[in-house]
């Protein structure tokens, strides 16, 4: 019996999952543990999301010029961390959150945080690690490099 309302409890968790129009702002707002995947509009790409308690996590596959590569994203209130994408898999870039509009891998892949587009979300249990920039990545500080340019930070 156990068994059996083990199983019935999973189902029911896992096929809770909702498609709805919405952004990654809003998503990331609401402050619910909720796991969305999604595809851009524009078929430049799709990906998972992760969410919980103000945090933001972004795993994508990114279409551009023929090309098609993994690329990351941590972002919370004070940062956001990216990496992979044409820097590759172990080089990324830390910036403040809220640099708004900046591209910060060089390319024409831009997350507009704002932008309206369909997701598939689910609750997630959520995981702390997830949200935790990878040790084996070499990041570079955006705002420092603007910085020693003369250029401004936000």
């Amino acid at each position: 019996m156990k068994r059996l309302l083990l199983v019935l409890f999973s189902f029911v968790f896992v096929s809770s999952a909702q498609a709805e129009s919405n952004s990654f702002g809003r998503l990331m707002a609401a402050g619910q543990s909720t796991e969305c995947t999604y595809v851009n509009p524009d078929g430049s790409g799709s990906g998972t999301v992760h969410l919980a308690g103000g945090k933001m996590r972004m795993d994508m596959q990114v279409n551009e010029n023929g090309a098609t590569y993994p690329m990351h994203m941590i972002h919370d209130s004070q940062r956001m961390y990216s990496w992979g994408g044409p820097m590759g898999e172990g080089q990324g870039i830390i910036m403040p959150a809220n640099m708004g509009g900046a591209n910060p891998m060089g390319n024409s892949q831009q997350t507009n945080m704002d932008e309206e587009m369909d997701f598939t979300c689910s609750p997630w249990a959520g995981d702390p690690s997830q949200f935790e920039p990878p040790s084996d990545v070499t990041f570079q500080d955006m705002s420092q490099l603007m910085a020693g340019m003369g250029l401004p930070t936000s």
